[in-house]
């Protein structure tokens, strides 16, 4: 058995469905995030079980020749695309291998069918939420988490799962808030007024809405100033969320600007999407996903269909 906080140099082998690297010390699986087959790294044990165990990286030895540049200026840290430093073929062979490898540990020899991937693998999520919080000087910052941290953000300048012109949008509205000295919200404390900013979009559309998730009421002219700044947002919301020890936590939407709903279409239908609906995230790949379906459910037009 691994011994919680020694360091050992590995080397890794696979990637497993968490998306972690796996080396083999003994016998035994050590699992560590951000890493990929044929990187040798020096690790600390964080966590040791008899059959499995967790590591951590202290330093980077050898370099796989799978990795790649990355394009994102927050890779390094983020916690939103790990696998940014892997190309994206490599990527879909991973994810089969992995499939078929924990199909036939459980006796199951399948015809397993190639991955379809995406045409173009960057910018493509229609809805994305953005965290208020602090970075590790305790500075007030909006972006996203940093890769295994719970509390600690970064001010994202740029995201490339997502249109382009959102780190505008973030910059206006982290000029609005933060820098005019409205606090983020402290989940540790409660104290504090700014939680969150998501944005929805239909990618065949054009139209957008956000949605300002707020501890408590704000001046509305903030929204009314972004508004008049991103036209090309049809629908701003806030979101007033209360918290009470010992009570149910209540959520209250707020149409502020625009319209109540924006629209997407996908396999030849409009659907419209409200501040709580759910929809596919990834609408190039739901479309394909749908069609998949129905053409092996070899409908004829007279089936009822749940």
């Amino acid at each position: 058995m691994l011994k919680k906080g020694s360091e050992i140099e590995v080397e890794i082998q696979h990637i497993n469905i968490a998306g972690k690297g796996i080396a083999k010390v003994d016998g035994i699986n050590v699992a560590v995030d951000r890493v990929f087959p044929g990187d040798k790294v020096l690790i600390k044990i964080k966590k040791s079980k008899k059959a499995y165990a967790e590591g951590e990286v202290i330093k980077l030895i050898e370099q796989s020749k799978l990795r790649i540049p990355t394009k994102s200026r927050h890779a390094a840290i983020s916690g939103g695309s790990p696998w940014e430093a892997i190309s994206y073929p490599t990527q879909l062979e991973f994810k089969q291998k992995e499939v078929e490898r924990i199909l036939h540990n459980v006796g199951l020899t399948p015809d397993i069918k190639q991955i379809i991937g995406m045409d173009n693998p960057w910018c493509y999520r229609n809805k994305m939420q953005y965290s208020f919080g602090y970075d590790v000087n305790m500075e007030p910052v909006l972006g996203l988490h940093v890769a295994g941290r719970k509390y600690d953000c970064y001010d994202v300048e740029e995201c490339l799962l997502c249109e382009n012109w959102l780190s505008q949008l973030l910059g206006f509205i982290r000029h609005e808030t933060i820098r005019k000295g409205i606090p983020p919200y402290r989940f540790k404390t409660g104290e504090g007024v700014l939680r969150d900013l998501t944005v929805r979009v239909g990618k065949r559309t054009g139209e957008a809405m956000v949605i300002l998730s707020v501890a408590e009421p704000i001046d509305e002219q903030i929204i009314h100033r972004a508004a008049k700044h991103f036209p090309n947002v049809t629908s701003w919301y806030t979101e007033l969320v209360t918290v009470e020890k010992g009570r149910r936590t209540t959520r209250t939407l707020k149409l502020i600007d625009g319209e109540e709903v924006i629209h997407e279409e996908l396999c030849g239908m409009t659907f419209p999407i409200g501040p709580q609906s759910f929809f596919q995230p990834n609408t190039e790949q739901a479309e394909k996903i749908y069609k998949i379906v129905a053409d092996m459910a070899g409908l004829t037009g007279e089936e009822v269909v749940y």
